[in-house]
């Protein structure tokens, strides 16, 4: 599910105007793409060759969400329910999250979707 706020940074970085509209039309407009598997998911919006802006979130945990891909340099959010981190990356490649709940000490996987970008 997309945040207003996810959906406003990704409107900037894509130099579209963010129109009142409801968050569903909103992100078709703006042709957000979404993978989710487990409780991690990852979106982005643009091309390789012309950049692109990605956003690992991890929903209903306390931990933490990687992200990693072309002109992207591995970026860890900050522990948080529901932590998410965002970057810019140029360059066709996979583009991936993985999300890791911290419990007791220990670290446990949440998902680690990948998309291909163009």
């Amino acid at each position: 599910m997309f945040t207003i706020k996810r959906i406003a940074a990704i409107a900037a970085v894509a130099a579209a105007v963010l129109l009142p509209l409801p968050q569903a039309a909103s992100a078709q407009a703006l042709d957000i793409k979404e993978k989710c598997t487990g409780k991690t998911c990852i979106y982005y919006s643009g091309t390789g060759a012309g950049g692109f802006y990605a956003i690992a979130s991890g929903k209903d945990f306390y931990g933490h969400v990687d992200l990693w891909g072309p002109g992207i340099t591995f970026r860890n959010s900050p522990t948080a329910t529901n932590p998410s981190t965002d970057a810019h990356g140029l360059g066709s490649g996979w583009v991936c999250a993985r999300g890791w709940a911290h419990s007791g000490g220990q670290y446990i996987e949440m998902g680690w979707p990948c998309v291909h970008v163009d």
